[in-house]
């Protein structure tokens, strides 16, 4: 709402101050979620994908969501530097919680 000034005056920097504070947190993974969107869209702020693969990261690691699709874009260097070691390391966090989607092939 307040990246978008829908119900509330629209403050970039108050918003992302909002999504610092609750990304990290398990029950907030969606926030991170959000934020990645803002960040990866460029529609409300200018776009900024290595932010919104921070966002990702982050999320993944506060509810496991996003793993497979931040890692992808590690592995193919879409968005962001490829970065192989990156990506590996994520897949592998993926396998070792449990997570199916890590374990299918690509």
């Amino acid at each position: 709402m307040v990246f978008a000034g829908r119900g509330a005056a629209k403050d970039v920097a108050r918003a992302e101050e909002l999504f610092e504070r609750t990304c990290p947190t398990v029950d907030a993974g969606s926030a991170c979620a959000d934020a990645a969107k803002v960040f990866r869209e460029g529609k409300l702020v200018p776009k900024d994908t290595a932010r919104a693969a921070s966002y990702m990261e982050r999320m993944c690691a506060a509810s496991g969501n996003g793993c497979m699709q931040v890692a992808d874009m590690y592995l193919d260097g879409k968005d962001v530097p490829k970065d192989r070691d990156r990506a590996l390391g994520l897949y592998e966090g993926m396998c070792t919680k449990g997570t199916a989607a890590a374990r299918r092939p690509r």
